[in-house]
């Protein structure tokens, strides 16, 4: 008893050894951390810029001291000191830098993924995915975790040389998956609730997840819609039903390249379109911006010769405006028709 009391003292006294390196280790390398940290989210979100999704939200952190130390305590501190008595806790701490992707849908975390896999040496690979689906019965955090290093070829460079030998912890996760996790992670004492209360963050843990499916289904949806957009066109017997948003983006792409297939800002325009002409059709639609365009066209060439173009959203507006400027006079705002109705003198005289 007395030997055990003794090897727990030892252990003790190490400990506080220790703490006191890592302290130490920790205050002489804060600013290489945070200039390594920068240096990775800004690499990071060059990689990530103009793929083929969205564009997703990278942020990044630095551990704070104790904090290390803790986690240390709570994960590591009992099999380090059975497998290697003297140790140094930086060693176990993987995420002192850490970074945070959060993407709009579940299918770009793979994307990510495999951008970071290919510019990055990656360490080790946590998919909190699989996790959860192999327990069947449960919900909560999903996402990836990947511990990760700078790629030998990228150590050539100057700027990455000194990052050789850094870990840093690279967490992709949805915005519901982030939102849950943040919620998750103040509901710390929820392994001590009844249980019904548990119940009832499971269920709510369950509605996350669906949040997640649908925003993807209809991302699809709206993807599968601009395909079939694509691949179609009016003919004078091509319609003549009510506007809906495929006979509206097969007209649209006819004329305009990069215009949002779906999104918050094609749902209003279709709105306001509907409030100015409730009965306009799809090929009535189509004669308005066959009829307009030129004349739209070459008025946005003049905003681009000044340096402020349209957008294709702002220059269909402009379309349906000149078409009628009494129907769709709530398309535009009332600047714009000040500028446009003058241009339009002027284009008249020539």
């Amino acid at each position: 008893m007395s030997t055990d009391k003794l090897k727990s003292n030892d252990h003790d006294n190490y400990f506080k050894i220790a703490k006191g390196n890592f302290r130490e280790f920790y205050n002489q390398n804060l600013h290489d951390f945070q200039a390594a940290e920068k240096a990775v989210r800004n690499l990071i979100c060059l990689l990530l810029k103009d793929q083929s999704f969205p564009e997703p939200k990278v942020s990044s952190r630095t551990k704070e001291r104790e904090e290390c130390i803790e986690k240390f305590v709570q994960k590591y501190r009992e099999a380090a000191e059975v497998e290697q008595p003297k140790y140094k806790i930086e060693s176990y701490i993987t995420d002192l830098i850490g970074l945070r992707i959060v993407c709009y849908y579940e299918s770009d975390i793979e994307n990510i993924s495999d951008i970071i896999s290919t510019e990055f040496e990656v360490l080790e690979i946590t998919d909190k995915s699989l996790e959860l689906e192999k327990k069947g019965s449960e919900f909560g955090y999903k996402g990836k975790h990947l511990d990760v290093k700078i790629s030998s070829n990228r150590c050539e460079f100057p700027e990455y040389n000194k990052l050789g030998d850094r870990r840093f912890e690279i967490q992709i996760r949805t915005l519901a998956q982030d939102a849950w996790s943040e919620v998750d992670h103040k509901l710390k004492y929820k392994h001590d609730l009844p249980a019904h209360y548990q119940r009832r963050i499971v269920r709510l843990s369950a509605l996350f997840e669906l949040a997640d499916q649908e925003f993807q289904l209809i991302r699809d949806e709206g993807i599968k819609l601009e395909n079939e957009a694509q691949s179609q066109s009016l003919t004078s017997n091509g319609s003549s039903k009510p506007l809906d948003t495929l006979g509206f983006l097969t007209t649209v792409n006819e004329h305009f390249k990069g215009f949002p297939a779906h999104g918050q800002a094609l749902s209003n325009l279709m709105s306001e379109i509907k409030l100015s002409k409730n009965d306009i059709t799809a090929l009535e639609f189509k004669s308005i911006l066959d009829s307009t365009i030129i004349r739209v066209n070459k008025y946005n060439l003049a905003l681009t010769n000044d340096g402020s173009p349209m957008s294709p959203m702002t220059s269909l507006r402009h379309c349906l405006y000149l078409n009628d400027t009494i129907l769709f006079k709530n398309l535009i705002y009332n600047w714009q028709k000040l500028n446009f109705d003058n241009w339009l003198k002027t284009y008249s005289n020539k």
